[in-house]
Order: structure tokens, then C-alpha cells, then sequence
């Protein structure tokens, strides 16, 4: 390949206009869907040439647009359940959608937040449910649903039927 350090002063400042104006072109495609590695000036049949590695994003911004709306759509549809829906992790509360916030007589999600899990639960059903979020944390099943009591904020109980599946959260 022929480089540009090769060339005259004059034919080096007119390739460097031309590359301005090539790589301007170059970055104003990248805004949209390509990506574009550096490229270097190089002659090909007595032409002087910009010899560049140019990949077509578009698919995969499409992916990523589609995969974000989809995203959004479960995330409006488990924030507006009628169903309390929390997620725990090592036994504190990682997530909580507004319904459970209310359920648990909590003025603010913020109140249950890495607060441990088992302060919720009845002491009757501690056992049990250590048990169950073994199964969910270890062994990654589903536990089979089941009726049990949960406990406010005040301490005040109440009755919940309860379905739990894995959940790989963050």
C-alpha cells in the first residue's frame, strides 16, 4: 500500500482535505447504524484510496430497540399488577411493585428495601419458608403455591396465596 507520508508536501495537504471530507462522511454514517474502525489512505490501481473496516449496526440497534421496548412493556405491566410482586435476594427485599409496597402497610418502598424478608413472615412459617427460597436460590425450581401469613409494618397480619419462581435479578 502507498501511505501518505510518501506523497509531496501539496499532494499530502490535498489527501489530507480529502481524507477531512471522507472521514467527516465516515462519522456523520457512524451517528446512524455503522460502526467504522480508522482507516488509512492507501493506493489501489494507481487511485488513492481509504481502506476501511465499515460493520452495518442497523440489525442490532433494531435488537436493542425492540429488546428496551419490550423491557419497558413488563416493567409497566408488573409496576400496575393488582398482584403484590416482590423479589428477594440472600433474604431481603431487592424489589417491590407498589401493590406489595401497600400490602405490607409500608408508606414508601424505601421502608423495605434490603430489609430482611423474614420480618414479614409469620414465625409459624420461617422454617418453611427458608426451605422454599433455598429451593428457589439453589436448585433454581419453582416452589408449588401455598397460603401463609405475612406481617405489616405495624405487625398486624395478613393472609396471601403465594407462587414463587427463580428469577436471575441483576
Amino acid at each position: 500500500p502507498h501511505h501518505v507520508a510518501d506523497e509531496p508536501e501539496e499532494a499530502r495537504i490535498e489527501i489530507s482535505e480529502w481524507a477531512k471530507k471522507r472521514r467527516e462522511w465516515l462519522m456523520a454514517v457512524n451517528r446512524d447504524n455503522v460502526m467504522f474502525d480508522e482507516g488509512e489512505l492507501v493506493e489501489l490501481d494507481h487511485e488513492l484510496c481509504l481502506m476501511a473496516q465499515v460493520i452495518d449496526n442497523s440489525a442490532r440497534k433494531q435488537i436493542e430497540k425492540a429488546l428496551q421496548a419490550s423491557e419497558e412493556r413488563f416493567r409497566l405491566l408488573v409496576e400496575n399488577s393488582p398482584a403484590a410482586i416482590f423479589v428477594q435476594t440472600q433474604y431481603h427485599f431487592a424489589y417491590l411493585n407498589p401493590t406489595a409496597v401497600k400490602s405490607f402497610g409500608a408508606q414508601s418502598v424505601d421502608q423495605l428495601l434490603g430489609q430482611a424478608i423474614m420480618d414479614r413472615f409469620e414465625p409459624r412459617f420461617h422454617e418453611l419458608v427458608k426451605e422454599r427460597i433455598r429451593q428457589l436460590n439453589e436448585k433454581k425450581t419453582a416452589v408449588p403455591r401455598l397460603e401463609q401469613t405475612y406481617l405489616k409494618m405495624d405487625g398486624s397480619p395478613f393472609h396471601v396465596e403465594v407462587a414463587a419462581v427463580p428469577i436471575n435479578w441483576q
